[in-house]
């Protein structure tokens, strides 16, 4: 349901974006908040400004006591490996057995009550990612848009563990009433700022043109490229805007005997129950993200043991720009090896999977 703010309140969350500091967004945010119309249609909208007014609250708070100070916390720290995935669920019990089955890393003392992410590493033996084990969801609406905030900024895929499937199912149902949605099969919307050209909107959608573009330039959007992918609703694309819509893929862990996971397609399982390892879970995060693993090989050498790790579509320029600018600026051809084929190709050769590569320059 599309929220219907008054044009007030659009106007009003324009400021919010526009601010320049933590103490000036957070006065803006309150008198957004005190204009949103209080109906079915903007119960995410309100849940969610109520969150980050609480979190900037506590933001603002911690930087006054530590003002000399220099802190990183655990939610700022850097992403290792190719992606980062997170164990998200109200069960902190269940989540840490997901988490040291994964990583052979036990959670204990003080940090199991720190109410701060703890990483771990899961590997294939060729590639290494990051696992996040997130504090238990639903603690507290701080916690809960703290945790919102690091998984839309920094978390590629999500793990929800549960007891039972329909354990799952409710907790990706209730994340979905907080807008934050799991797993594949959801439209994606993308809108990017320009300074002239109008609305654009690119891809297939059941929305029309002139539908998002009246939208944008509610919000005083003027000259932007729209992409839309899937099903996509204007609902949608207003909550974008909002940034109370957020898409990540996923699955679903059930813990038993050992960990069975479930693909989950919009918000429901799909298919049956796959082994989960760390092995199979860099798989599934691997095909999850729509990623590709190309193996290089030096002139008259082995091939590498660790791959690139590309966007699948990449071409062999993407590759040689991987690995250093000034392969790619001084690129003459490649010689691929695919299914046992040797084939010499330009830099605009697509990639596939699995792909040796050879570069001349």
């Amino acid at each position: 349901m599309v929220t219907n703010l008054p044009e007030a309140a659009k106007a009003q969350w324009r400021r919010v974006v526009a601010a320049a500091t933590p103490e000036q967004k957070l006065e803006e945010l309150r008198k957004f908040y005190s204009m949103i119309p209080k109906h079915k249609g903007t119960k995410n909208l309100v849940k969610q400004v109520k969150r980050q007014i609480a979190r900037l609250t506590e933001e603002i708070e911690e930087r006054r006591r530590r003002k000399y100070a220099v802190h990183v916390t655990r939610w700022e720290e850097a992403k290792h490996g190719f992606a980062r995935a997170a164990i998200i669920s109200e069960d902190r019990q269940l989540a840490e057995e997901v988490f040291s089955r994964l990583t052979g890393r036990e959670v204990e003392g003080a940090a199991r009550w720190s109410f701060e992410p703890i990483y771990g590493v899961v590997s294939d033996g060729a590639l290494q990612m990051q696992l996040s084990l997130l504090p238990p969801y639903g603690c507290s609406d701080s916690l809960d848009h703290r945790i919102y905030g690091y998984v839309r900024s920094s978390v590629d895929y999500l793990l929800v563990p549960g007891w039972s499937l329909e354990q799952v199912r409710e907790f990706v149902a209730r994340l979905a009433e907080d807008g934050l949605y799991v797993g594949s099969g959801y439209g994606e919307v993308s809108i990017e700022k320009m300074p002239t050209g109008g609305i654009r909107v690119v891809g297939a959608s059941a929305v029309g043109q002139e539908e998002v573009a009246e939208l944008l330039r509610s919000y005083r959007i003027y000259n932007a490229v729209v992409k839309l992918s899937g099903e996509v609703t204007l609902s949608d694309i207003e909550d974008h805007i909002l940034g109370i819509r957020t898409v990540k893929p996923g699955l679903a862990v059930v813990a038993g005997d050992g960990l069975e996971a479930y693909r989950l397609v919009r918000g429901e399982v799909s298919g049956g129950p796959l082994s989960l390892a760390s092995k199979s879970l860099v798989e599934e995060v691997l095909r999850g993200l729509d990623l590709i693993r190309v193996y290089t090989k030096p002139h008259g050498g082995e091939v590498e043991e660790r791959p690139v790790v590309l966007k699948r579509g990449a071409r062999v320029i993407d590759l040689a720009r991987e690995i250093h600018s000034r392969l790619a600026e001084n690129f003459r051809y490649a010689v691929v090896i695919r299914g046992g084929r040797r084939i010499r190709t330009s830099k605009n050769f697509q990639l596939e999977d699995g792909d040796i590569v050879t570069i001349y320059a």
